[in-house]
């Protein structure tokens, strides 16, 4: 049954729940009054919550208290009603939310990838993935392994996953098939990008990543030699810590990895590819989902559309109206 959910979605079931037992701790409730719970129990642990966590974080909760009931077969009879009305309680009542993600622009990511050697095995290995994340409009969770410890090979992105293919306008792209996404599952998606003019040019990155450091059919497609001498797949943490180094050479600070998948966006909207386009090239499932994800951060992208005319309806369309 545990297959039902993807390994994102069960690692933040997995902290929610510490957040719910943290929570049962705090008002004093036994582990019999934790599963199955009671509609009022499981009320009163969200009332307690609310106004210290985000609604989101609360709603996580909910979600992963009931999967958890679920799986051991347990009776859920929690109020769904009363539940929502303490969750839109709990939207007014919750902390200040962070600061919205900064994108890398193009300006930024060859500034940073300034700064990479291309000629060292972990440098080269970080250009090439950071080119195709942003050229890509791609996830830092698709092209990276979570940890040495987690590898699994079906899932994989390797060089056979890589070719070359032509558009319907004859231009040459490059196709890497990622084997299993979280929204895909098992079928995967398919990155498309192609060749750029300057430093950020994801072709010319992994033609080198594949003169540098080799990877094999079996390895992964960003693998390289550590200082010993011992090949790795590279992980999300190992390439984050790089291009935070590289972000603070460059002059500018850190940005997250989601940074590049906004970056991209952005700037293939500055070059003025339709919505419509950038959805396809994102992967977005739906318009609406396209949609949410643009309104989600027009105030960070505005400011870099204003200038240009052909994309103040698109600013116009995302950012909320001034009240």
């Amino acid at each position: 049954m545990l297959h039902g959910w993807a390994e994102s979605t069960l690692t933040t079931y997995g902290s929610a729940l510490g957040m719910y037992h943290r929570a049962c701790d705090e008002l004093g409730l036994s582990e019999v009054d934790r599963a199955p719970v009671a509609p009022e129990v499981f009320a009163h642990v969200l009332a307690h919550l609310a106004g210290s966590v985000s609604q989101s974080a609360l709603v996580n909760m909910q979600a992963a208290v009931r999967a958890w009931h679920l799986l051991n077969q347990l009776p859920w009879t929690v109020d769904r009603v009363l539940c929502s009305k303490i969750l839109d309680a709990a939207r007014a009542m919750a902390p200040a939310a962070r600061a919205q993600r900064l994108p890398y622009t193009l300006a930024k990511l060859e500034r940073a990838l300034a700064t990479l050697s291309t000629v060292d095995p972990l440098d080269v290995a970080v250009r090439a993935c950071a080119c195709v994340l942003f050229w890509a409009i791609a996830r830092a969770g698709e092209l990276t392994v979570p940890a040495l410890t987690r590898v699994d090979f079906a899932r994989l992105v390797r060089p056979v996953h890589v070719r070359p293919d032509v558009d319907r306008e004859g231009n040459t792209v490059t196709v890497i098939h990622v084997p299993y996404t979280k929204s895909s599952r098992e079928r995967g998606e398919d990155l498309s990008f192609s060749a750029q003019h300057g430093p950020s040019d994801p072709v010319a990155a992994v033609d080198l990543q594949r003169k540098v450091n080799a990877p094999r059919d079996s390895e992964h497609l960003f693998a390289y030699r550590d200082a010993s001498g011992r090949r790795r797949p590279l992980t999300r943490g190992v390439f984050l810590a790089r291009m935070r180094r590289a972000c603070q050479a460059g002059g500018f600070d850190a940005l997250a990895g989601h940074a590049f998948r906004i970056g991209g966006t952005l700037e293939y909207l500055l070059r003025g590819l339709s919505l419509e386009s950038v959805r396809t090239l994102g992967r977005w499932s739906s318009e609406r989902a396209f949609a949410l994800y643009l309104r989600n951060h027009s105030q960070i992208m505005a400011p870099y559309l204003q200038a240009v005319p052909r994309l103040r309806g698109f600013v116009s369309h995302a950012l909320p109206p001034v009240r």
